[in-house]
């Protein structure tokens, strides 16, 4: 959404040649470890050495109403769905190369033409090669990638579809310190062409104006233990991107680095994550800055293990000049990761971690606990939801831009309230189901760029491994 055109700077040639050396050690790494995997196989070929091979099966349903889905008063548009995703697979494991592959069919109900409709849905959801187990491991291919809570990277499991990425990661335990590092290929770099004036034979040949970059998501999370109830991770993620073919004269890259502190003495729990970010999109520079906190107290030893918590966050934002564009001068938005959104920000999904201020407090009891992997929780959470900058936008969780998005000259930072009403339920390492009741209403500004109509949002998710 902030794009302003221009002929990228100097420091685009020094990209694009950290793009290539990238690109062409991720090629040699893939084709050496294929290598080697291919020599591994010829030298174990003997039938007694045979995989270990394991077979998995994982099924999510979600059904779920929604009442004002698109925050416009007075329209009839309560949508009411179920969808459902099944994941089977195999994990296979020769001494210290294993690999898995995932395939996933997903749907909506009632989608398919007929009761006979049989429309592909199935695809790879995870397929990779891993050289190494337990501690140390180097993994290649299509993976889940799901790192400390969560708020930044995450495999987004309460989504049927989940979230996979292409690429390469590695694990490394030493001590009291764990090493993930990874980078991920979110745009594959492709052939920019143009077409020249035609020829004396009236052909128009294309003119090859160089390759774009692709787009890349990189990051190294470390943690250090150092005590039983106290973690400090120092963290950076990265984003490099070249020209698209939505847009293509964008350069992009930013840099976030941050650290999480994560204490858990007693019945307490502290998780406090900062970043900050340093970056430019097409020659408008990026400073931005994130701050998100989640803690809780135990409330004794009751049977019922009641507890309270808070959850603060600020997104810094920026200010939008005209009623039509939104384009500044400088890029305050905090440029978000794939994380946990609603872990954070409510389960109705309406708000994304940018330009944003989320003050929550929470209520839980866990009613019956049969062991470490049974037990009922049950929540309830109160948000309210404030622009970081009043004159900035409001997006929502997928970064589509809610009502009329901004008001220029706006001095009112309030958004809307929500109340969410949670239940869940774990049986086990089979069954995990949890649902709840979410009822959104916006407030201040928010009132004015939406109607003022609520959403009111009910799911129940349903998820079974075996």
């Amino acid at each position: 959404m902030f794009y302003r055109s221009g002929t990228p700077g100097a420091g685009r040639g020094i990209r694009s040649i950290f793009w290539e050396t990238s690109m062409w050690l991720l090629t040699e790494s893939i084709s050496l470890t294929m290598a080697l995997f291919g020599i591994y196989g010829t030298a174990q070929a003997a039938p007694e050495a045979s995989a270990d091979i394991t077979p998995r099966v994982f099924v999510h349903i979600r059904p779920e109403v929604r009442t004002n889905p698109t925050f416009q008063s007075g329209l009839d548009d309560t949508m009411y769905s179920t969808s459902q995703s099944v994941r089977a697979g195999l994990k296979a494991k020769r001494g210290v190369f294993s690999a898995v592959v995932d395939l996933q069919g997903t749907q909506s109900w009632g989608a398919r033409s007929s009761s006979t409709g049989a429309e592909p849905t199935v695809y790879p959801y995870q397929g990779y090669l891993q050289v190494g187990s337990g501690k140390n491991w180097l993994r290649f291919g299509r993976q889940e990638v799901q790192l400390q809570n969560g708020w930044h990277i995450s495999a987004a499991p309460w989504n049927v579809v989940g979230r996979t990425f292409d690429g390469v990661r590695g694990h490394a335990e030493a001590g009291d310190w764990t090493i993930d590092g990874f980078a991920l290929t979110l745009a594959a770099p492709f052939a920019r062409t143009e077409l020249t004036p035609a020829s004396e034979d009236g052909l128009i040949p294309p003119t090859y104006t160089g390759p774009s970059l692709g787009e890349t998501h990189a990051g190294l999370f470390s943690t250090w233990k150092a005590s039983k109830s106290v973690e400090l991770s120092p963290m950076a993620m990265a984003r490099f991107g070249g020209p698209s073919l939505e847009d293509p004269d964008r350069s992009l890259w930013w840099v976030s680095p941050g650290a999480r502190l994560f204490l858990t003495p007693k019945q307490s729990m502290v998780d406090l994550v900062v970043m900050g970010q340093l970056g430019d999109r097409s020659d408008v520079p990026i400073r931005a800055y994130s701050a998100m906190l989640r803690a809780r107290q135990g409330l004794g030893d009751s049977p019922l293990k009641p507890g309270v918590g808070v959850i603060l966050e600020q997104n810094s934002g920026s200010a939008c000049s005209t009623e039509l564009e939104c384009n500044p001068e400088v890029i305050q938005d905090f440029q978000t990761g794939f994380g946990r959104n609603h872990f954070l920000r409510g389960n109705a999904d309406q708000f994304r971690g940018t330009n944003l201020r989320d003050l929550g407090l929470s209520v839980d009891s866990t009613p019956w606990a049969g062991g470490p992997k049974r037990k009922l929780k049950l929540t309830v959470e109160g948000h309210l939801f404030q622009m970081v900058n009043p004159e900035g936008v409001w997006l929502s969780a997928v970064g589509t831009v809610q009502g009329q998005g901004w008001e220029v000259g706006n001095t009112d930072p309030n958004l809307a309230w929500e109340v969410d009403a949670l239940a869940d339920l774990r049986l086990g390492k089979v069954a995990h189901l949890d649902g709840g009741f979410c009822f959104v209403q916006p407030i201040g500004v928010g009132e004015r760029l939406t109607g003022g109509a609520p959403m009111t949002y009910a799911f129940a998710r349903n998820r079974f491994r075996f």
